[in-house]
């Protein structure tokens, strides 16, 4: 199903070494309203994904770090959601 693969490359990109936390999350809502249609509530939660420069995080690499890793993870499953709601319901 190619929404699944266009879905799992989105994932994919979450390791990258040169990972664009904006540019990813434009490209994943864009994705996700021509599946799911515009107000869907995993849009949402794409746009929420905000990496925080505040200064704790400047100071501290390892927060810095930690806290885009939860940003992929935050991303990771709602991308996951998509494929398994995708994968349950095409065949009805």
């Amino acid at each position: 199903m190619k929404e699944v693969e266009l879905l799992q490359a989105q994932m994919d990109k979450l390791k990258a070494k040169d990972f664009d936390l904006d540019a990813w999350k434009q490209y994943t809502v864009v994705l996700l309203s021509r599946i799911f249609g515009e107000h869907n509530p995993k849009i949402r939660q794409i746009e929420k994904i905000e990496y925080d420069f505040s200064s704790w995080s400047l100071r501290d690499t390892s927060g810095k770090s930690a806290y885009m890793e939860t940003c992929k993870k935050l991303g990771r499953e709602v991308l996951q959601a998509s494929i398994d709601e995708l994968n349950a319901f095409h065949h009805l």
